[in-house]
């Protein structure tokens, strides 16, 4: 009885001298996150440009609600010329802008600066145009047992150039994540890749949409490699080798400590529409 009596006393200033410790989180920074893109179509010498500017705050985690940017003013300079033109700034909606005027005199030779001006800051970056290449034809594999979905397997052709490096990206229409591609191995080659795109619910099972393949520089190429690392479970998790951070090419001019995410990139890009029934 003497040693039960000698454990309840022992458990009782155990639990006793046990404090309860509550840390200080400190709020999360957030960082302005920009995307930039300047796209010439392939084949198309009719001289449209399709420019856009999307400016949102990073988020923490488990945050789901999209924090846009809708006043924030934007330049684009040709560096060879010095000519500006300005976005809109007061018809934005999700953080989208576009420019005042069309880029109808767009120079693919010239380096492009782009600078966003928000909340006594100024955002800065520098890119040029990256030429891409025109997809061949895209065959339909039929379905594919992946998961749970109706899967098809389409596969999708296009022919590298030899005289030239060059770096890819590309999307497709209703489907999870880009792709990349480096032509150190098929410089010069027809390539393939396949995309899993889930067929509608319709009496045809009807199959459509579009592939965008679009030339990139070797900078956005790691960049975008790095964000779909960092959103890969099974490759950063815990113990995962630390990567380079992803904060893009642009600079935060007022404040070096306060970098923001994004990229400004200028682009050539082709579209493939399928439709398979």
């Amino acid at each position: 009885m003497r040693y039960f009596i000698l454990i309840l006393c022992l458990l009782f200033c155990f639990y006793g001298c046990e404090d309860v410790i509550e840390p200080e989180l400190s709020e999360t920074l957030r960082n302005i996150v920009i995307d930039g893109q300047i796209h010439t179509f392939y084949g198309d010498e009719s001289g449209i440009t399709r420019v856009f500017v999307q400016i949102q705050y990073s988020n923490p985690y488990f945050v789901e609600n999209i924090d846009y940017v809708n006043d924030a003013d934007i330049i684009l300079v040709n560096l060879n010329t010095n000519d500006t033109l300005l976005f809109d700034s007061k018809n934005v909606s999700n953080g989208l802008y576009r420019l005042k005027q069309p880029l109808a005199d767009f120079d693919k030779m010239a380096s492009y600066e782009l600078t966003v001006l928000h909340k006594n800051q100024i955002f800065r970056a520098t890119n040029h145009w990256q030429r891409t290449v025109s997809i061949d034809t895209i065959v339909n594999l039929g379905p594919i047992a992946l998961d749970e979905f109706d899967r098809a397997e389409l596969k999708v052709y296009f022919t590298d150039l030899s005289d030239r490096k060059d770096y890819y990206l590309a999307t497709v229409t209703s489907y999870e994540e880009p792709l990349l591609f480096d032509d150190r191995f098929f410089n010069g080659n027809q390539f393939s890749f396949s995309i899993y795109p889930v067929r509608k619910n319709s009496s045809k099972d009807t199959l459509s949409g579009a592939v965008i393949l679009q030339g990139v520089d070797p900078s956005y190429f790691t960049y975008w490699d790095i964000l779909l690392e960092l959103g890969n479970p099974a490759i950063s998790g815990p113990f995962a080798t630390p990567r380079p951070n992803s904060y893009g090419n642009f600079i935060n001019v007022s404040d070096k400590t306060n970098p923001p995410f994004g990229y400004f990139a200028i682009s050539e890009i082709d579209r493939y529409t399928f439709n398979f029934q």
